[in-house]
């Protein structure tokens, strides 16, 4: 028989029976102090109040309640159509501060085009396309008149439906070829398999060669597409393979290739909103070299086998005659009956473009970017005729522990039996949440997978398969779910955090493709972007961002011209042509650096491999496999940044499987032969932080200096332009231990995150409550001899201020310093937050804390993350001139750039503007918090920050003006 304890229920029945305040009401919210946050009252039992915390009953002494701090709005869930949906939305209530609801609609439909090829028609009508939604019409038709087109109409508006059916026409009236180029592997997976499920539809004798060229297919079997008797009729391609790809344009080992792109009538890049930052500079260039190669392949020309639905001609040119028929490979489809030159008709048609992308601000001007055509040559599509249904969001209040909440929820919507996807920023997010979830399951939840970048294809595939069949209920994902992968029908989308909202629509159009969805928005408190629009929800229904790449940017535009010169060549007069303006200084630079030579009949080339030196995505360095030494598998793979950091000698790593957190230790990373070694860990309360720094190192200055004045008489600062490097070092790592213990949850307190002892229940700094969080413990410390190192070359922008400024900023501190110690008369009293004005240097932690106000603004006045800037503060020997000695520096974060220092050197003025106005609209206070100051990944550890002095700084610089 299970024990009782018999004593604490005799004093029990001798307690006086607590009156319940007139103001405590069921129904109605009342303030725990215990919780500190408002709760809603579901009962009463003696001196026990029953309450809903973050989705969770719990029971609170009444004494431990009093009157909400704050007026808690009630929402009408009953305008919520769908019940289960309403549910979810009353438990959590009290967590909500705001509720929208996107009405859908019907759907505008019409008959499949009567001039489509027949074959085409009834493999489209056996797939289950019985017609076409009004914009897939009025693509077909812009595409058949020979027309561009951009298409921004919603998620799961079927966009793909828009131009396939056309590269099939096309390929089978004409055999003319396309090209479709996906930003993510998956994606182009994806596609691949909706391609190939038509293909099957169409007769046996007319099906088409479609071939994948992604990192997941093998070298050599990309190689063989081009080597048979007939090219590919459409090829599914990632940039990174297509950069590639082109050095062959000339060559003779993939003579199919030429053949490929003088056929090329209809290229389409689809997810083109995900073009941003250097990625989407390299991706203007490599279609710029696109361009470029198809013109010497001659890819105006147009073959005409018979059929319907010829478009508009404009000249003709002699071409001979193709094979027709396609070598019997995996791949490859059945032969095509051969056609003669008597029933060949010669015409000659621009290429057309499809640029699909999700709802931005400017998709015009993005697809003139990427297409080289002017805006008035390229037809907008954006009215979907597509049925949507209705969608209801849920805006959280800004939470405290953004992760625990999420765990809270998650197991609540699998209660509901609801399948969906959780967004999260980074890996180590989601690895958090799904830790948390699995702990609080008994250590296995079989409903819960995760998903992000560097799992392999096939385990990318196998989760998404289980999401599918439902063995798995909720995948947390990273980015690589945003894109339009057709994903199984999904009732939520919850969204851990905010990216932008071009993103936060994108990935709410995940659910609610077939019946209604839900889309609930999680916010950090300690984010500055979550918190602005958790606590202005209205402003997620502003006009989403621009896509601004800047194609022209010299350090990128560089390498790619040298591609080009690398693929065939190209005249004098068609670098300006393809490669803008400027780019002929830039090409007459790089004659004289003799990177380029130029041929007696005018023609630019490049011998060697230039490609190697150019990667797309920013990264530079190499990829690592991460080795079971068990099964010797590869579990994942990364880039060796990434493993410096994640994946060293000594490093745990965490990956999921089977419902359950597997805690790896890396045994060795072995750099030469590019693989981490690891072992399955005893213990699973074991993490390791490395200690990462930086070492920048300008080489040259790409502007003359600039001098901002401020409002002290003579106190300037000096911005200096470099082209540098930055060497990222890994110096070692701490090892620490997991530990749930008592811990303050008061940001503001100078106990804030750090674990006490169990049986403390109040925090001796703030008089808080503590509550029971995961936290860590430092246990050992490790050194690195040499340190890990990667080296990028970046513009810097370097700050540095002169002695004049310096004592005025020496002479601020003295008075911040004052007012401090008037306010907390007792030392041990005073924040964490506070204290590195007693503790640093001053003009080391003005230029800090100015770095990281400045980089927050980049969100609100560009395309482009904060995470695209960082930034480093050092101190050198001895002044240099009227400097002071210690300096500062802002660069972009990956290899050769993205442009968002320099357009931060170029509106230096609107940047100090809104930093100023961040930091004091902000609700820390003087304290300074994630959403105004701190930033993830700062080199320094936000080591040395204080708002107090840095929003000083900006107002100096403002007042000057």
């Amino acid at each position: 028989m299970e024990s009782l304890n018999q004593s604490a229920i005799r004093k029990a029945v001798k307690q006086d029976i607590y009156p319940i305040p007139d103001w405590l009401e069921v129904g109605q919210y009342a303030f725990s102090t215990e919780h500190q946050k408002n709760v809603k009252i579901l009962g009463f039992l003696g001196h026990i109040a029953n309450c809903l915390v973050l989705g969770e009953t719990v029971h609170i002494e009444i004494e431990k309640l009093s009157p909400s701090t704050i007026e808690v709005n009630e929402f009408d869930v009953s305008k919520i159509s769908d019940l289960t949906y309403a549910s979810v939305a009353t438990e959590w209530q009290n967590e909500i501060k705001d509720i929208q609801i996107f009405p859908g609609h019907s759907a505008k439909c019409s008959t499949i085009p009567a001039d489509i090829h027949p074959s085409l028609k009834q493999a489209l009508l056996a797939t289950g396309i019985n017609e076409f939604y009004s914009h897939q019409v009025q693509a077909w038709n812009e595409l058949n008149q020979g027309h561009s087109i951009c298409i921004t109409t919603p998620t799961a508006s079927g966009k793909s439906n828009s131009f396939i059916p056309f590269a099939f026409h096309q390929a089978l009236t004409k055999q003319r070829t396309s090209l479709f180029i996906y930003p993510l592997k998956a994606l182009a997976s994806d596609q691949f398999s909706k391609l190939e499920k038509l293909n099957q539809a169409l007769p046996y004798h007319e099906q088409l060669f479609i071939a994948k060229c992604t990192g997941d297919v093998p070298l050599e079997t990309r190689k063989n597409y081009f080597k048979g008797v007939k090219c590919p009729d459409i090829i599914v391609i990632s940039p990174d393979v297509l950069h590639h790809l082109l050095y062959h344009t000339d060559k003779s080992q993939l003579v199919l290739l030429k053949d490929f792109l003088s056929r090329l009538n209809l290229i389409v890049c689809d997810e083109s909103h995900t073009y941003i930052s250097s990625f989407g500079i390299h991706f203007a260039n490599l279609l710029r070299r696109l361009r470029l190669a198809t013109q010497n392949c001659g890819a105006k020309t147009d073959i005409s086998r018979g059929g319907s639905g010829s478009a508009p001609v404009s000249s003709s040119s002699e071409v001979s005659s193709e094979p027709a028929s396609a070598p019997s490979t995996g791949n490859l489809t059945p032969n095509l009956e051969k056609v003669s030159n008597q029933d060949m008709e010669v015409l000659v048609e621009e290429i057309r473009w499809v640029i699909s992308t999700a709802t931005i601000s400017n998709p015009i001007e993005l697809a003139s970017q990427l297409t080289g055509l002017s805006s008035n040559q390229i037809t907008l599509i954006n009215e979907s005729g597509a049925k949507s249904h209705e969608k209801t969001l849920l805006v959280f209040n800004p939470q405290n522990s953004p992760n625990f909440a999420s765990t809270n929820l998650i197991s609540s919507l699998l209660n509901f039996d609801l399948k969906g996807l959780v967004f999260v920023n980074s890996r180590q997010t989601g690895k958090h949440i799904f830790s948390l979830l699995s702990y609080h399951h008994g250590g296995y939840i079989s409903s819960v997978d995760l998903f992000y970048g560097s799992l392999r294809s096939e385990q990318r595939k196998e989760r998404i398969e289980q999401l599918s069949t439902g063995e798995t209920k909720i995948l947390i994902t990273t980015n690589c779910l945003e894109a339009g992968i057709d994903l199984p029908e999904l009732d939520f989308v919850v969204l851990r955090g905010f990216s932008s909202l071009n993103s936060f629509w994108q990935r709410g159009g995940r659910c609610g493709r077939k019946s209604p969805g839900l889309i609930i928005f999680i916010p950090d408190s300690n984010n500055h972007i979550d918190y602005y629009y958790a606590t202005q929800p209205q402003r997620l229904l502003s006009p989403v961002e621009k896509v601004k790449i800047q194609p022209n940017y010299p350090s990128i535009l560089s390498r790619h011209l040298l591609c080009a010169a690398a693929e065939g060549g190209l005249n004098s007069d068609e670098v300006t042509q393809y490669f803008g303006e400027k780019s002929d200084l830039i090409t007459a630079e790089l004659l004289k650096q003799k990177q380029l030579s130029w041929s007696l009949g005018q023609r630019l080339w490049k011998r060697g491999y230039p490609h190697k030196y150019v990667s797309l995505r920013g990264i530079q360095d190499e990829t690592i496999s991460l080795i079971d030494v068990k099964t010797s598998k590869i579990l994942e793979e990364m880039s060796l940044y990434i493993a410096h950091k994640e994946c060293h000698t000594g490093a745990i790593y965490l990956t999921a499987s089977e419902g359950k957190t597997n805690v790896w230790r890396c045994k060795e990373l072995d750099l030469k032969q590019n693989k981490a070694f690891l072992e399955l860990e005893n213990s699973s309360d074991k993490r390791t932080k490395p200690d990462v720094q930086l070492a920048v190192e300008p080489l040259s200055k790409l502007e003359d200096p600039s001098i901002v004045k401020t409002a002290i008489p003579n106190g300037n600062l000096r911005l200096i332009f470099y082209w540098g490097k930055v060497k990222r070092q890994v110096m070692g790592f701490k090892e620490l231990q997991l530990v749930y213990a008592p811990t303050c949850i008061n940001r503001n307190c100078s106990h804030y995150q750090v674990p006490k002892a169990e049986q403390m229940t109040k925090c001796p700094g703030c008089g808080w409550t503590l509550k029971q969080r995961l936290n860590t413990q430092e246990i050992d410390k490790f050194e690195f001899q040499p340190p890990l190192e990667t080296t990028i070359e970046v513009p810097l922008l370097r700050i540095e201020v002169n002695e004049t400024l310096a004592t005025a900023i020496t002479n601020k501190v003295i008075e911040i310093k004052k007012v401090i110690l008037k306010t907390y008369k007792d030392p041990d009293d005073i924040p964490h937050q506070l204290s590195p004005n007693f503790t640093y240097e001053p003009v080391h932690l003005a230029l800090h804390s100015l770095c990281h106000l400045l980089t927050k603004t980049v969100p609100l006045l560009f395309l482009a993350s904060h995470q695209d800037l960082s930034s480093y503060t050092e101190q050198r020997p001895t002044n240099i001139g009227t400097s002071n000695r210690t300096i500062a520096y802002i660069f972009d974060s990956v290899h050769e750039g993205c442009g968002t220092t320099e357009a931060l050197v170029n509106d230096w003025d609107s940047c100090v503007e809104k930093a100023s106005l961040l930091a004091t609209n902000c609700d820390c206070g003087d304290m300074g918090c994630p959403r105004c100051l701190t930033e993830i990944g700062c080199p320094e550890s936000n080591d040395g920050l204080s708002k107090l002095l840095g929003l000083w700084l900006l107002e100096q610089m403002a007042s000057s003006t």
